[in-house]
């Protein structure tokens, strides 16, 4: 499955790879299940996410549930405690101005066509209810073409680390 068959809505998966590709999956137990993906899909972070710099190489995995279909999880491929639930968003209607996403595209040399931004959510629990935010304020970008991803700070900070879905 290519990296961005990740990003569109699920889709049945096949009953098994044939031997000869088996060698080529990575199997990863997760505080969310087990995953299999093709090490071909691996991202690779060469600052790793903000406080985990010392890992670099993450998967970009759908969750099984249906109703989390809005969501991926972004796998450290070296850790399987280290996990990050995203939401994948376009350039465009994101929520974060086009002059800031152009700055941000500049400074790490990724081509627009190429890019999708996933933001970090975070679930509290506040009152008894879920109070869902994304991180609108240091997106991961990543060019799906080339399977390199970097998290931007943006130096516009209108933008929250909280923001409610």
């Amino acid at each position: 499955m290519p990296l961005t068959n990740a990003l569109a809505p699920d889709r049945a998966a096949p009953a098994g790879p044939p031997p000869e590709i088996a060698e080529d999956l990575v199997e990863i137990d997760t505080r969310f299940g087990r995953f299999v993906y093709p090490r071909a899909n691996t991202i690779e972070m060469p600052q790793g996410v903000l406080g985990f710099a010392n890992f670099h190489q993450f998967a970009l995995l759908t969750l099984p549930d249906q109703r989390f279909s809005q969501f991926r999880l972004l796998q450290c491929a070296s850790e399987p405690a280290l996990s990050f639930l995203v939401v994948p968003a376009a350039l465009e209607g994101c929520g974060i101005d086009r002059a800031d996403l152009d700055e941000a595209l500049q400074a790490l040399g990724f081509a627009a066509a190429d890019t999708v931004l996933l933001l970090i959510v975070t679930i509290r629990k506040i009152e008894g209810r879920a109070d869902i935010t994304v991180n609108m304020r240091a997106p991961i970008v990543l060019d799906a073409r080339r399977q390199i991803a970097r998290q931007y700070v943006l130096s516009n900070n209108k933008y929250s680390i909280r923001q409610r879905l």
